[in-house]
């Protein structure tokens, strides 16, 4: 139970697990894996060697990686987001990060647990927006990760929006 419980204390560096919406049940087959190799271990030391379990514990592993890994690629779908084809305008990229980021990420956050910005990222002026944009897209639509909790309840199409753009260039225009 060792290695699991570590992973938990750390599973803040990631997000592809506890951001994940099967995020119990990730956490259950790192448990039943964990478990799994300290039986093998356990046997080993009583004189029995069974190899077969390795093989069983890795595959379960790279299934997990397979399961976890995010989504290589913004969905552009005309459907979930009213621009279909159009440009992305910065003037709504600036509201999406307005409304649902700043409250952490400023000099002078209004979050009522955030008192300074996290990592010292902060998204006041259009320029900084603009160099921090891979960041962006990997906390917010890659992994999900950010807001934190989605405690400004970032939309699924607001996600896109902003990975549209990014990947338009992150133009100010």
């Amino acid at each position: 139970m060792t290695l699991p419980v570590v992973f938990i204390m750390i599973s803040n560096h990631f997000p592809n697990t506890f951001a994940h919406q099967m995020n119990w049940m990730i956490l259950v087959a790192i448990i039943l894996i964990g478990a799994t190799v300290r039986h093998f271990f356990n046997l080993k030391n009583k004189g029995h060697l069974n190899i077969w379990i390795l093989p069983i514990a890795t595959a379960a592993i790279f299934a997990l990686i397979f399961v976890t890994k995010p989504a290589s690629t913004v969905s552009n779908s005309p459907d979930k987001v009213s621009f279909g084809t159009e440009h992305i305008p910065f003037a709504l990229v600036r509201t999406i990060l307005d409304q649902r980021c700043l409250s952490c990420h400023s000099a002078t956050p209004t979050d009522d647990v955030f008192r300074i910005a996290p990592k010292g990222i902060m998204f006041d002026s259009d320029k900084k927006i603009q160099s921090l944009a891979s960041l962006i897209k990997t906390q917010t639509v890659t992994t999900i990760a950010m807001p934190l909790g989605n405690k400004t309840g970032i939309t699924p199409e607001e996600r896109i929006i902003l990975g549209r753009w990014i990947e338009e260039g992150a133009s100010l225009e």
